[in-house]
């Protein structure tokens, strides 16, 4: 099958032979990271708590044995401007998604106030067989890939064009969203698409399709956004919407109308 950009695709093998799948392991985390204080989700009620890493590591060896009612997930951790940035120079990411291609790589500094996360779309996802990641649209009509450094991992996409995908796209917060729909952990219905995850792969995520992600297995992964000249239409869509959020000061309304102007500027000058 040949990669369509419209639709989700796998590369199986793609990052085997990173410098990451060599060295990233709950071992080097412990011993480069141990005492970092880091956020990690509760899965099943969508609530955050701080640990440090060796006391989140001491968790996953527990559950792994024994289980446990609580669903830990440290994810999605940035990478970004904080202690774990250097972990950046061990993946090169894809030859297909050229990071000089994408806008917020070469204009994300002009994000702030409530854009601030659009210069921070690198993230790691490390956590326990059963964790997940609630069906959500990646923010601000980006697309994205998952590299699968260790374990296995299950995606579950949805067809944008179905109704309850639809209906998401529309309504949902601009930055993610949280809808979950829990009968997309059973078998996938004729208007999803699975793609079951080993060690090495990767996977890609097109703009505004919705998707739900499982740990099979304990796992580690690497994700990045981006944003190319191609996908203008939806972030300019996605950026007008945050203009709309209740919550949002005066000051981030004129922030984010700021922010809108310079990309479409950026857009029309490429």
């Amino acid at each position: 099958m040949e990669f369509d950009p419209a639709r989700p695709f796998v590369w199986r093998g793609a990052c085997k032979d990173w410098v990451a799948s060599r060295k990233w392991s709950t071992g080097f985390f412990r011993n480069q990271y141990g005492s970092e204080v880091v956020q990690v989700q509760e899965c099943n009620t969508g609530t955050f708590c701080t640990m440090q890493v060796h006391e989140y590591l001491d968790y996953l060896n527990h559950h792994k044995n024994f289980g446990g009612d609580k669903l830990l997930y440290w994810a999605p951790q940035i990478l970004k401007q904080t202690a774990f940035e250097p972990l950046f120079h061990d993946y090169p990411g894809l030859p297909q998604f050229p990071r000089d291609r994408c806008v917020l790589w070469n204009y994300g500094t002009v994000c702030r106030g409530p854009l601030h996360f659009l210069q921070q779309f690198q993230w790691i996802f490390l956590g326990p067989g059963g964790a997940f990641t609630r069906t959500h649209i990646d923010p601000v009509g980006s697309a994205a890939w998952n590299a699968l450094i260790s374990g296995r991992k299950r995606f579950v996409f949805v067809d944008p064009k179905s109704e309850d995908a639809q209906q998401l796209t529309l309504d949902c917060h601009p930055f993610q969203a949280n809808g979950i729909y829990p009968q997309f952990r059973e078998k996938p219905s004729a208007e999803c698409q699975e793609i079951v995850m080993e060690a090495g792969d990767v996977v890609y995520t097109p703009p505004l399709w919705p998707h739900y992600v499982e740990n099979l297995e304990e796992s580690i992964s690497v994700t990045e956004n981006f944003v190319f000249r191609e996908h203008h239409v939806g972030f300019d869509r996605a950026l007008q919407r945050t203009t709309k959020v209740p919550q949002l000061t005066l000051r981030g309304q004129i922030l984010v109308r700021a922010t809108r102007a310079i990309f479409k500027a950026v857009h029309l000058a490429l």
